[in-house]
């Protein structure tokens, strides 16, 4: 898993740069860190009823994202929105960021507009940006963003607890957001790519759909589909030593990525498997729980929750509309390999 050089060790994907790193670090040695390393949020526990949360994510121009077809304002918007989203993924409660910036010199009015977005998503979703840091870059532009939120104990969902016969759900549609880069890699303009990139440059976070899933379901675990479905649903059943059975046909497809896949012969199912960053959620409940929420949840957010697969024993495979099976292989984003998003 972890290559050798003379170099010293070399991890293949992001898996086994954590799985590395906790070897270093081993587990939390304080009584009040509930969760460390490998869920959405690190979790401390204090008197009361709420939990800390705590999560950062860095994107880094060339790779998460591109200044040749993004705005300042809708790259400082998705870079909070991703960091959000793990606060939703556990249930949470968003309250504050913290925002490190790398920036390179002559940046004054893109300065401006990415905190245009910081400041117009924090102040929608009711989270300060309490502080930070400001550094110059020679070349490129790097943000990181910590959010701190806070959860109820009782209601917090962690990535390791599916069991073998719970229901996989999804909310939304899923592709949109690589049908966009899509369409900005091969020239593709028009009122589909005005309307896409406007969805992309302004996404938001599932934070109430979350905490009311939390709420009314007895969920047993959640993700944010950052990485992709298949990868995000992955991690869940690496952590729960579960395998997974997706039926192809329910997986709900963005209309962006039909548009896209009629313009280039991709396939829109694999844009919605592999694509990443729809910042939706995937999540796991006890078998026919799911049901009678999906009507309330649909009128309460105009927004569809869709049962695409069961939890099984072992393995993640993908059946299709004639009931044969394949594997389903990560095929998402890995942060460590040389795939380039944002170009």
């Amino acid at each position: 898993m972890i290559e050798m050089s003379g170099n010293g060790l070399h991890p293949r994907s992001e898996v086994d740069a954590l799985e590395r790193l906790l070897d270093i670090l081993g587990d939390p040695k304080r009584i009040d860190v509930a969760r460390g390393i490998g869920d959405d949020c690190a979790v401390l526990s204090f008197p009361g009823e709420f939990d800390l949360l705590l999560t950062v994510d860095t994107v880094i121009s060339g790779i998460h994202f591109s200044t040749q077809w993004q705005s300042p304002y809708g790259i400082g918007w998705r870079a909070l929105a991703a960091s959000v989203s793990d606060v939703a993924a556990m249930g949470g409660e968003p309250l504050a960021g913290l925002v490190a910036l790398g920036i390179p010199g002559g940046w004054d009015e893109e300065l401006v507009g990415i905190y245009q977005g910081l400041h117009d998503l924090s102040a929608r979703l009711h989270v300060d940006i309490v502080g930070g840091d400001i550094s110059a870059l020679p070349s490129g532009l790097s943000i990181s963003i910590t959010v701190l939120g806070r959860v109820k104990r009782e209601k917090c969902v962690f990535r390791n607890g599916a069991r073998i016969g719970d229901d996989i759900w999804v909310t939304g549609a899923l592709g949109g957001g690589e049908a966009v880069r899509q369409m900005a890699q091969r020239g593709i303009k028009g009122p589909e790519w005005d309307r896409g990139l406007m969805e992309y440059e302004r996404i938001l976070p599932r934070i109430e759909e979350a905490r009311f899933l939390a709420q009314e379901l007895p969920l047993s675990s959640m993700i944010d589909i950052s990485d992709g479905l298949s990868t995000d649903l992955s991690h869940i059943c690496r952590m729960s030593r579960v395998g997974a059975a997706l039926d192809e046909t329910h997986i709900p497809v963005h209309g962006s990525a039909l548009f896209v896949a009629t313009q280039t012969g991709l396939n829109p199912l694999e844009l919605a498997l592999n694509g990443g960053e729809d910042f939706e959620l995937c999540f796991t409940a006890s078998g026919g729980s799911g049901i009678r929420v999906a009507e309330e949840f649909a009128e309460r957010f105009g927004l569809q929750m869709t049962k695409i697969g069961r939890i099984t024993g072992s393995d993640l495979i993908l059946r299709d509309r004639s009931g044969h099976s394949r594997p389903l292989n990560p095929g998402g984003y890995d942060h460590l390999k040389a795939k380039e998003r944002g170009r």
